[in-house]
């Protein structure tokens, strides 16, 4: 069998900002019985990309396979305090643990979508041992990948 075949990738797209990430920021509720801990939560942010859709497969041009090119992304707006954003694709399915193929830090707050050239942000290592997008590129079945900022 080769690669080809196995690349029906279900794309996951799943996305989690965090509204808040300590308590020093909130007011305390503790007067009313509550923590200032309550007040912390996580936002769900719509993530989109009109190279796929959630759950299809990712088209060869993202993979290994193929051009290896990072699919344009995009959310909607995200809390009103967001200093910045982070970045990270992976796939749980790897055969020695969640493998990361993208993750880029402090993503300008003013940005809405990343995919091509890097506009603001710092790429780290991903698990191929470069900087920058590695598509998938799955040593045999079916993997799902993750999307999250």
């Amino acid at each position: 069998m080769d690669r080809r075949s196995l690349l029906g990738l279900p794309a996951a797209v799943t996305l989690f900002a965090l509204a808040s990430c300590g308590a020093a920021d909130q007011p305390s509720r503790q007067a009313n019985g509550g923590t200032a801990m309550e007040n912390d939560a996580l936002t769900k942010i719509n993530l989109t990309s009109d190279a796929f859709r959630d759950g299809q497969p990712i088209p060869i041009e993202y993979t290994c396979d193929g051009a290896d090119k990072a699919p344009a992304l995009r959310w909607d707006d995200a809390p009103q305090d967001t200093k910045s954003f982070a970045l990270v694709v992976d796939d749980p399915d790897a055969p020695n643990g969640t493998f990361r193929h993208w993750g880029v830090f402090d993503i300008p707050a003013s940005t809405r979508s990343i995919g091509g050239a890097l506009h603001g942000g710092t790429e780290v290592s991903n698990d191929f041992g470069k900087a920058g997008y590695g598509g998938p590129c799955p040593p045999s079945g079916t993997h799902r990948y993750f999307f999250k900022v």
